[in-house]
């Protein structure tokens, strides 16, 4: 079963069938007629509408030219080629998810040891601070006093 979308047109050679094509992805699809060596182009036409027509002139149109024995089998490959496609893409985006998430602990851990070690430094230099005024303040008694 053909399924209706009026965003592709339909191409038999070089003259315009109908906009009715099998909805899988907006990029152009090649499909060979069962009954004939004939090969219909289906490209992406957005925005332009269809007819109310246009389903019944298809039909008419494949039966005249032996196209009526169109079974489906086109439009399994077609799908599972689309759900393949999909199953890569989504194995490659889970690899690039996972990468992405080691890299995130990775520098979050970088983080903390930076943090840590700044926190250290900040005490030390609050501790030296401390001795040297303590030290400018028992001098400043001793030479005061």
């Amino acid at each position: 079963m053909l399924a209706m979308n009026s965003e592709y047109q339909c191409r038999l050679g070089g003259q315009t069938l109908c906009a009715a094509a099998i909805y899988l992805a907006d990029v152009s699809f090649l499909l060979a007629a069962a009954s004939r060596p004939t090969v219909f182009w289906l490209s992406s036409r957005a925005g332009s509408p269809l007819p109310n027509s246009c389903c019944s002139s298809v039909m008419q149109r494949s039966e005249t030219q032996g196209l009526a024995s169109f079974d489906g089998r086109v439009e399994q490959i077609l799908l599972r080629r689309a759900a393949d496609a999909e199953a890569r893409c989504r194995r490659i985006m889970e690899g690039k998810r996972q990468a992405i998430t080691e890299r995130q602990l990775q520098l979050q851990s970088q983080v903390t040891a930076a943090e840590e070690a700044l926190r250290r430094e900040k005490e030390a230099a609050l501790e030296l601070q401390t001795e040297v005024s303590l030290e400018r303040w028992e001098l400043q008694q001793s030479a005061g006093g």
